[in-house]
């Protein structure tokens, strides 16, 4: 879904808060977006450790839930979009073109 998203765009995949801790401190240009999957609550608690580095850096957040607490901890990261995981990601995808093309221009 993001390589049809972004055709062309260097796309990095990070499965560990370390990994993606360090890519967001190499990160910092202007064209960078980050996609963020939380399948578990538990996920979402580590990624607001790092909000500060998120925080200049647009992001779409993807949530394991969308309860009432889930959505508003999410929310601390300041994303752009916001959908939960039983969602239809078509308009998540639809998202992340328009940023994409907007960054590309």
């Amino acid at each position: 879904m993001i390589e049809s998203a972004a055709p062309g765009s260097e796309i990095s995949i990070h499965t560990t808060l370390d990994g993606f801790s360090g890519a967001l401190r190499q990160y910092h240009e202007s064209q960078t977006i980050a996609v963020i999957l939380t399948a578990l609550t538990e996920e979402l608690l580590n990624i607001l450790l790092l909000r500060e580095l998120l925080r200049s850096i647009p992001s779409l957040l993807i949530l394991p839930d969308d309860s009432k607490e889930t959505v508003s901890k999410g929310s601390l990261l300041q994303p752009r979009y916001i959908c939960c995981l039983e969602d239809d990601l078509s308009s998540l995808h639809d998202v992340l073109q328009k940023m994409v093309e907007k960054y590309n221009a």
